[in-house]
């Protein structure tokens, strides 16, 4: 034993000694082990192994740092960047092109709806339809079979911790302490209460720790599924620690889309009332939505100046000191990574008096920044899309690999942070962004960071961008896992993936006959499109009950959403169709406004009352509103009682799904999503499914294969 532990490769030796066994074969073997680890010290109960810190052990600082172990992230983490890889091509795993309804639905058969008791009571009946009742559930609304889903109602009293004292009531929100100012605001606006994640980051981001703690980090990531309620989750812990709304420039928001930026206001508006509203005056909300567009703002024209300014430009000069004056003393500021990259730049060009005072309120009060959909704003899918064609081409490169010598070593990054990629649209405003501790030094405020989707892709993101040794001091991860429905803690993968969806959604697909794409192009192809939506909600779904509205995504840009608005104004008489920017210029800080306006419409179309109060599918949906919309706007969206989702096409990824159709069944309520698939689409379609662990089930579907045929020839 004593040889083995001099030679260092006795290895039975160092064993013996390090588990207490062997006499003095076990303490021979120890002594290069004693080194490392510790020293053996002789006891009354024999020799036990006193072990040292790793900042005393007599190994170099690198031995030291690399006994420290990472958590290891859970399993939905680790899956989490499957969701963004493509659903692929329009072939088959054969190679074959789907173009009949025959074979799209044998391709869906696994992950289609099939009841037996459906099958035994009508046998020649293939489709399942949306007209039930209300008493009856339809069988698409389970996207899983027995699979377990996030909870995301508040938890009862007896799932919170006993031993944890509830602050009063007067003072409270449910379990959390936001003070006697914002308590009676969120009860009335919301009297069920704080969700689970929401509870779950109240106190990592108002109350984030100080210092570099072991596993612990003043950033944070949101991670939730739809309509779980993430935007409260980061904006009360937020309001709770600001400095009042007398402070300017305390937090900057990075939204996707503007609409999303406006809706987060909405939100603030509840919480904090604007500065000045009164009777009939709507006042100065808290969140200031930065709205430019154009080029890079120009330099300003200086005394004795040759240069000629035409009246464009001095247009943008009035437009830029307009935008900073505006944006001056808001303690929010919100808008997309380009308009707030304009802001800046703005700032810097027109300095007095706006400009400065722009930067300096952010210089001397910025706490925090949030990435609400950051997958979204940080190109997420891409760069996992790009890791996971890097380690297939590793792979296939290492066999093709005969001698040693001809392998290249990778690279070796700091913390092992995703690969430096192509800079994006939100890192340019974050490195210009004046901040307490410098430019860009993002160190010294707080990084929030909210999506629906988060994978391991995500945190290597921000472990990059932050400069962090690893993704758990980069940013902690929030969930709703305190939750003991939380599916996606569990063994099940199943019940893993379609955890990321709430199981209020209803999941159902329309097959439409097969469709050029000379013809999807063209005029004809829009009536056609519009046609078919149309007999999608009068034919197969339930008549709109009172306030319910429609939301319907259309592919491609905004032209195509445009397009298929005035199909539905003006050929089939749809009075009640609207687009976001509609809808957000009738809310005027409420959430049913645009349902008033389209009462109006409806009124000024010779519709009575009487006539829009029968049970009539075709009437009931001409006067209700439909929102008509393009995909690229969808994220974040929460649209007031939004019933139904329609998706003109199949989205191109798993993640993409799980966010359009999540803006319905929100909140616990109940709600549909219709994809409209033509036959070359049900291989994707059916990838978005096993990918998500969901199943749909058919409406409307063509039983005969007759104008199939007809169709099949005219594609060919």
């Amino acid at each position: 034993g004593g040889r083995g532990g001099r030679g260092g490769r006795g290895g039975r030796g160092g064993r013996g000694g390090r588990g207490g066994r062997g006499g003095g074969r076990g303490r021979g073997g120890s002594a290069q082990e004693g080194q490392k680890t510790g020293s053996w010290v002789r006891n009354r109960a024999g020799y036990s192994l006193r072990r040292k810190s790793s900042s005393s052990s007599s190994g170099n600082k690198k031995a030291g740092a690399g006994s420290t172990r990472t958590k290891r992230p859970p399993r939905w983490e680790r899956e989490g960047d499957a969701l963004y890889q493509g659903a692929g091509g329009e072939e088959w795993n054969d190679g074959r092109v789907i173009r009949t309804i025959r074979e799209a639905r044998e391709v869906l058969s696994p992950v289609m709806i099939r009841d037996a008791d459906d099958e035994s009571e009508g046998e020649g009946e293939d489709e399942t339809t949306l007209e039930k009742g209300e008493e009856e559930k339809p069988a698409a609304s389970k996207s899983n079979d027995g699979a377990k889903k996030a909870n995301n109602n508040p938890p009862a009293a007896g799932d919170l911790d006993p031993d944890v004292e509830l602050p009063p009531p007067h003072v409270s929100w449910g379990p959390l302490p936001v003070g006697p100012v914002l308590s009676p605001l969120l009860s009335s606006a919301y009297p069920s209460g704080p969700t689970p994640v929401q509870i779950a980051a109240f106190s990592s981001i108002s109350r984030p720790p100080k210092g570099t703690q072991k596993g612990t980090s003043k950033n944070a990531v949101i991670a939730a599924p739809t309509g779980s309620g993430k935007t409260l989750a980061y904006l009360v812990p937020l309001l709770c620690g600001s400095k009042g709304k007398g402070v300017p420039g305390q937090c900057v928001i990075v939204t996707p889309t503007v609409e999303l930026a406006r809706q987060i206001g909405r939100e603030c508006d509840k919480l904090w009332t604007p500065t000045g509203s009164k009777d009939g005056d709507e006042g100065k909300s808290a969140v200031h939505v930065v709205i430019a567009s154009g080029g890079p703002t120009k330099r300003r024209k200086q005394d004795g100046d040759d240069h000629d300014y035409d009246e464009e430009e001095e247009a943008r000069e009035q437009s830029d000191l307009s935008l900073l004056a505006a944006a001056r003393g808001a303690p929010i500021l919100a808008g997309t990574a380009r308009s707030l990259r304009y802001l800046l730049n703005a700032a810097e060009t027109y300095v007095f008096p706006d400009g400065m005072a722009v930067l300096q309120d952010l210089r001397s009060n910025l706490r925090a920044v949030v990435l609400d959909e950051a997958d979204r704003l940080l190109r997420t899918e891409g760069a996992a899309r790009e890791a996971a064609e890097r380690r297939t081409m590793s792979s296939s490169s290492s066999l093709a690999v005969d001698d040693e010598d001809d392998a290249v070593p990778p690279k070796k990054r700091r913390g092992g942070g995703a690969r430096r990629s192509k800079t994006t649209q939100t890192e340019l405003p974050l490195s210009a962004l004046p901040t307490p501790g410098g430019t860009g030094a993002l160190h010294s405020i707080q990084l929030i960071c909210a999506s629906a989707t988060v994978g391991r892709t995500l945190r290597r993101q921000l472990q990059t961008l932050l400069d962090a040794p690893s993704t758990e001091k980069a940013a902690s991860l929030i969930t709703a896992a305190n939750s003991r429905d939380d599916a996606r803690l569990g063994k099940d993968a199943l019940a893993r993936k379609s955890a990321l969806v709430p199981d209020t959604i209803e999941h159902c697909v329309k097959l439409l006959p097969p469709m050029s794409r000379r013809v999807e192009m063209s005029e004809e192809g829009a009536q056609r499109s519009a046609d078919e939506l149309r007999r999608t909600l009068e034919e197969h779904s339930h008549p709109p009950r009172e306030g319910e509205s429609a939301l319907v995504f259309t592919s491609g840009k905004m032209a195509g959403a445009e397009k298929m608005r005035e199909e539905l104004r003006d050929v089939h008489g749809w009075v009640g169709v609207r687009s976001l920017e509609e809808y957000d210029a009738s809310a005027a800080g409420t959430s049913f406004g645009a349902t008033a306006h389209a009462d109006d419409d409806a009124a000024s179309a010779g519709i009575t009352d009487e006539e829009e109060g029968e049970d009539n599918t075709d009437e009931s949906w001409k006067t209700a509103t439909v929102y008509v919309v393009p995909e690229k706007l969808g994220r974040g969206l929460d649209l007031p009682s939004l019933s139904h989702v329609i998706l003109q096409s199949v989205p191109s990824s798993a993640a993409g799904y799980a966010h359009l159709s999540g803006r319905t069944g929100r909140a616990g309520n109940e709600g549909k999503c219709v994809v409209l698939a033509r036959p070359r689409e049900a291989a994707k379609l059916r990838r978005v499914a096993e990918g998500l662990g969901i199943r749909f089930g058919e409406i409307g579907g063509h039983g005969g294969e007759d104008e199939d045929d007809e169709e099949e020839v005219e594609e060919r």
